[in-house]
């Protein structure tokens, strides 16, 4: 089950009226409307597997955004105006997080710690591509084992962390 809800000029404020549309495998799409900011507890459905807020101006994102969304698989995030993300940020998802697209965002050196994920998580795809990233921090990578995918083409890189280097999986530079 999905709902499309993309372009709809929607602010932060009017998506809590989402709280009553299931409780089973859910894809929501928000694309293109107005969040701004994703405040604390930013959708509580436990459902959502899929979530889709890409283009929506975003620029805050609260520690506690995703709190209530346990069972995430899938997060598009990208073309946003997002330049910083609060430690621990997506540790509230209970199964793996398979895809993250953080792609097209202003996203610096600071913003992609390691402490932006729990130990284990099994994140497959991270794409970071057209951001600002000069550096990643080494840290990044020891929480994330089970990476197959990552994508940080387009930024200004200057080095590659070392454990980058000594991994099997495919990087697009």
């Amino acid at each position: 089950m999905y709902r499309d809800l993309s372009d709809n000029g929607m602010t932060s404020a009017s998506i809590h009226t989402l709280e009553n549309v299931g409780n089973t495998g859910l894809k929501i799409l928000l694309g293109g409307n107005d969040l701004v900011q994703l405040c604390e507890d930013f959708l509580m459905l436990p459902a959502v597997s899929h979530l889709d807020i890409h283009n929506c101006n975003i620029q805050h994102v609260h520690a506690n955004a995703f709190r209530y969304l346990r069972n995430l698989r899938f997060l598009y995030m990208y073309d946003n105006k997002i330049s910083f993300l609060p430690e621990g940020v997506f540790n509230h998802t209970e199964t793996a997080l398979s895809r993250l697209d953080l792609s097209m965002n202003n996203l610096t050196v600071n913003s992609t710690s390691g402490s932006l994920f729990r130990n284990g998580q099994q994140l497959f795809e991270l794409l970071l591509a057209n951001n600002r990233l000069v550096e990643i921090e080494e840290s990044l990578f020891e929480t994330i084992t089970e990476l197959m995918y990552l994508d940080v083409s387009s930024n200004m890189l200057r080095r590659l962390p070392r454990s980058l280097v000594h991994q099997h999986y495919l990087v697009a530079m």
